[in-house]
């Protein structure tokens, strides 16, 4: 009879280590994918932020570039912001099939990562 009862006090002792082990390891896993989700996030926006310089830059020069070759700055700021415009309205008309699902799929990839 003392024997069973030390076994079942050995048994509860033994799932109540799992289950705080579980624990303990979970939260590990959390802030794990969360450093990980974050560090992308933190990478994505200064990529963004770089790549808003190169193209804003690069716009201007190709505005004054263009509106040297056809003798009027102002044609070559409209042709530039056309250009923008038309990529503003792909990507409005594409939104849903491509860009959401596109954003959606990076960040469960980055999830389960």
């Amino acid at each position: 009879m003392n024997d069973t009862k030390t076994t079942t006090e050995d048994l509860g002792r033994n799932v109540a280590d799992y289950v705080e082990t579980f624990y303990q390891l979970s939260v590990v896993k959390l802030v794990q994918k969360s450093t990980t989700i974050v560090a992308f996030a933190v990478t994505m926006f200064f990529i963004c932020l770089v790549s808003m310089f190169v193209i804003f830059f690069s716009a201007f020069a190709t505005a004054i570039w263009l509106g040297t070759l056809l003798n009027s700055k102002i044609a070559g700021y409209l042709i530039v912001a056309a250009f923008f415009l038309l990529i503003l309205i792909v990507i409005i008309l594409f939104r849903k099939r491509i860009l959401f699902p596109f954003i959606r799929n990076l960040m469960v990839r980055k999830i389960y990562e």
